[in-house]
């Protein structure tokens, strides 16, 4: 063979090659592709038999091929086989040599070739299975050529097959992974950084914020209508964190597309990928049903169960917060104790039930009296009660405390054992000023003070906190 055929040759092969790579969408684009094929071995066959070229020559450049090449004589018996489809059926060139096509293709397209056999061009591009050696199925796509004639070999149909199963196994993967994340119930999106957009969003995170599918088309394209996470409370350490680990989860609230409260526990998770950069994946986990019976047991921890009043365990969460925020706005914070006079005994005369009546009379006095948003009404004890005035003077607080023992004793609830004859009140008054040393543990602690100055003073009356009280 001279250098100008063997290279001529080489760039046949190569050109070929080139052409059967794997397809990623077999469907789309194949025709062309394997009209290619088969066109590049007609003129190769031609080319080569012009230049008396031996079949040997011909079976190596059909052997580089990695789509699978198989010459059928007109007997539909096997005459040739490149070395891609024995490997990929498990035969031996001896073995595979004279088998009949139905022992090889499908069933159902080996009817359609002996149906079709004067016109093999109504077969192209079809996709189906071959059987290998040990009887399994192995995925293909497949065109056909037909009446093929040279003297390198006799008259037959040349069929080129192109091996899907990596496609196949790709596409099983995709389904299962679009199966999973589909049933999954955690709401999943990707947010690039590169572009500010989100790429992708699971039905069930459109699911969790009540948005309809067909009327977010713009979802791709922007990071509405999902909020990725409510930036004023936790960027700052998610920020900390994905510099430090590339991760970050924590617990985040929103307000859904209805208005109602949404609480989640998110993962960000900090990916690169090949096409769309870096990437943010989120995943949102739907713990508001989990946070809504927290937030019942801890109201039911801060409550009393019979008043239903703030208990005194709440009263120093609410206690801490409110002189904070007076503290910070400079306003007045007072604070009303207040004790039913000789409670014992009326329990004692009365029994249980009449004083947990009495109680409860005492607490709806309070919740009518008391109605601002920044009062809070506590029960202290057992007949004790603590009222917190934010932006309150101490002559305010006074005359909101005379009120109250003013409309108990109008009440006229019976008490035999008081020297009164009827339940009374007694009140100490203390507020928190800015312009003397005076801190929050002493708050509680002077108007108790003042409490026990009212009681030692004949009780149904207020005494306020002052430095000589």
């Amino acid at each position: 063979m001279n250098e100008d055929l063997f290279h001529k040759i080489l760039d046949m092969i190569n050109r070929i090659s080139s052409e059967s790579e794997v397809l990623h969408e077999p469907v789309d684009g194949a025709h062309e592709e394997f009209d290619a094929i088969t066109s590049g071995l007609n003129m190769l066959s031609e080319e080569l038999n012009a230049k008396s070229v031996s079949v040997e020559i011909f079976e190596l450049i059909i052997n580089n091929l990695s789509d699978m090449i198989i010459l059928f004589d007109n007997d539909l018996k096997v005459k040739l086989a490149n070395q891609s489809a024995l490997d990929l059926l498990g035969y031996s060139s001896l073995d595979l040599n004279h088998k009949h096509i139905s022992e090889i293709i499908a069933s159902d397209i080996t009817l359609k070739i002996l149906q079709n056999q004067e016109s093999l061009l109504n077969l192209r591009n079809l996709e189906s299975f071959l059987y290998t050696r040990k009887g399994k199925k192995l995925p293909v796509f497949m065109t056909f050529a037909e009446n093929l004639s040279s003297s390198l070999f006799v008259k037959g149909t040349l069929c080129i097959f192109r091996n899907l199963i990596t496609e196949k196994e790709l596409q099983s993967d995709l389904i299962l992974q679009d199966q999973i994340i589909k049933n999954i119930s955690d709401g999943i999106c990707l947010f690039s950084t590169t572009t500010a957009k989100i790429v992708y969003a699971n039905e069930k995170l459109y699911e969790m914020f009540e948005i309809n599918i067909k009327e977010s088309d713009d979802v791709m394209d922007t990071m509405a209508p999902f909020p990725l996470f409510p930036r004023d409370s936790v960027d700052a350490p998610m920020s900390e964190a994905m510099h430090k680990k590339g991760y970050w989860d924590g617990q985040t609230n929103f307000i859904k597309h209805s208005g109602d409260e949404l609480w989640c526990h998110t993962t960000v998770s900090l990916i690169e990928h090949s096409d769309w950069g870096t990437l943010f994946l989120i995943i949102h986990k739907d713990i508001t049903a989990m946070k809504k019976l927290e937030q019942q047991l801890e109201t039911m921890m801060m409550t009393d169960p019979l008043t239903r009043l703030h208990n005194r365990k709440s009263l120093m969460r609410v206690l801490e917060r409110e002189y904070l925020r007076s503290v910070r706005s400079k306003l007045p914070l007072s604070c009303l104790m207040i004790d039913i006079d000789f409670f014992k005994q009326f329990n004692d005369t009365y029994g249980h039930d009449k004083g947990d009546h009495c109680l409860t009379t005492v607490s709806h006095l309070l919740q009518s009296e008391f109605k601002r948003n920044v009062d809070y009404i506590f029960r202290y004890g057992g007949e004790e009660f603590v009222v917190l005035l934010l932006d309150t003077r101490l002559e305010d607080a006074q005359k909101a405390a005379q009120l109250v023992i003013n409309k108990m004793f109008k009440q006229n609830v019976s008490h035999a054992s008081s020297p009164f004859e009827k339940v009374t009140l007694s009140i100490g008054v203390a507020t928190l000023l800015f312009n003397v040393d005076f801190s929050l543990e002493k708050l509680l602690k002077y108007a108790e003070i003042a409490l026990l100055d009212a009681k030692q003073k004949g009780r149904n009356r207020i005494s306020l906190f002052t430095n000589n009280t």
